[in-house]
């Protein structure tokens, strides 16, 4: 909405420590121009963060790679995250086919729709991937909304929510431990050095980040902190 950035400082500022975004911001013409570039409006939600370095914002990707023909067409795919999914503070989320059993790289399957980075100024983008295809979720749009109301839905919007979910598992589990919460900061560095591989390399890339977030590994390092690992 218009008032995003004014109600996600009061959030934070209110003690907040976790939104999710999984909707559009800004670009609904898929200007090209607008690919990967830091605006003004970037800044700003860069800057709520930099003041309140507890919270984690969690931001959906987008889902243009299908149209990138006629959007994009000269980089195969690449250079079309914009706005707020290219802030350097929040976490950017792409989507993955359904994994029934992760077996190394190759049991991974990207999407065909989500959007795939750089920045303008070379950041990895996005910075997760997860879950997003073909969801079982609400359809909250229906035209006679009931209790039954729910299908199968994709989109980096759906793969965004799970890993939300998962960094609220992850601070309670923090917080049952230490007493306190952990900042994005560390929330963010946690999920890169406990990430499923993705892609044909190792390390990091354009198309799925630093790889699919692993919850489990991640809770795992919090309770062995201070004992196996440091």
């Amino acid at each position: 909405s218009d008032s995003d950035e004014a109600e996600i400082a009061d959030f934070a500022a209110g003690g907040g420590i976790l939104t999710n975004h999984s909707y559009r911001t800004g670009n609904t013409n898929n200007t090209t121009s607008v690919f990967g570039v830091y605006t003004d409006n970037v800044r700003e939600w860069d800057e709520i963060m930099y003041n309140a370095p507890f919270l984690t914002m969690c931001k959906s990707a987008g889902n243009e790679r299908n149209d990138v023909p006629a959007i994009n067409g000269g980089d195969n795919g690449y250079d079309i995250i914009n706005t707020v999914s290219g802030c350097k503070n929040l976490i950017t989320v792409g989507a993955v086919n359904k994994i029934s059993a992760y077996t190394g790289p190759q049991s991974v399957v990207l999407s065909t729709f989500g959007n795939w980075g750089p920045t303008d100024d070379w950041r990895i983008k996005p910075d997760f991937t997860a879950a997003g295809v073909d969801l079982y979720s609400s359809t909250y749009l229906s035209a006679s909304p009931n209790d039954t109301s729910y299908s199968l839905k994709s989109g980096t919007s759906m793969a965004t929510p799970t890993v939300t979910g998962a960094i609220a598992l992850l601070q309670q589990h923090y917080h049952n431990k230490k007493a306190v919460y952990m900042r994005s900061a560390t929330v963010k560095a946690l999920l890169i050095a406990t990430t499923d591989e993705v892609g044909a390399n190792d390390g990091p890339d354009f198309q799925s980040g630093w790889g699919l977030v692993n919850a489990e590994r991640a809770a795992k390092v919090i309770s062995d902190n201070g004992t196996k690992s440091r």
